[in-house]
């Protein structure tokens, strides 16, 4: 047993002497290793991604099968449609309350006419039109009437200048009828 220690120990002893003790050599080496070991370790990373990518979209491609409609019997929808209608039966239906309509305000409206019957809208509009009560008058009556004394009272005037005046008399004019 001794000689095998002493065999093994001076083995060892050969062996270290052989060995370089060049250090940049050794760096060189060690940082070749390195970089082997890196790319061994992007490599399995890569491997890995690409295997849960896979399994990734098994997965979804399963549950797109799953999801897709399957066919079904004209009993499997009259079930369906029976257990609906229970379903529907049984919850209490709440009433929804409509809004009341709202309408326009026609105290505001001048030209408006409210009558029943024939009779009553002919009176009426007769009435509103100025058939017979208050020298009411149509605006391009007015406007014939008016624009020729503004024309003898203000000769240098424009067009427009004469329609302004016009609307302007017409507006406080006792002959309009949405005035009254």
């Amino acid at each position: 047993k001794f000689q095998l220690v002493a065999a093994v120990a001076a083995a060892a002893a050969e062996d270290a002497a052989w060995e370089d003790m060049d250090t940049k050599a050794s760096a060189k080496k060690r940082r070749q290793e390195q970089r082997i070991e890196a790319h061994d370790a992007k490599v399995a990373a890569r491997r890995d991604r690409r295997v849960s990518e896979q399994l990734e979209s098994e997965a979804l491609s399963i549950t797109k099968k799953a999801q897709r409609p399957q066919k079904i019997t004209q009993a499997e929808v009259a079930r369906r449609q029976a257990l609906l209608a229970a379903a529907n039966m049984q919850k209490p239906k709440l009433a929804a309350v409509k809004p009341p309509k709202v309408e326009e305000n026609k105290n505001r409206l001048h030209s408006v006419v409210e009558a029943s019957g024939i009779d009553a809208a002919i009176s009426a509009l007769s009435v509103a039109g100025g058939g017979g009560g208050g020298g009411a008058i149509s605006f391009k009556e007015f406007e014939k009437q008016t624009l020729q004394q503004l024309k003898e009272e203000n000769p240098c005037l424009k067009t427009s200048q004469y329609r302004e005046h016009v609307r302007k008399l017409w507006a406080r004019s006792s002959q309009n009828p949405q005035r009254r």
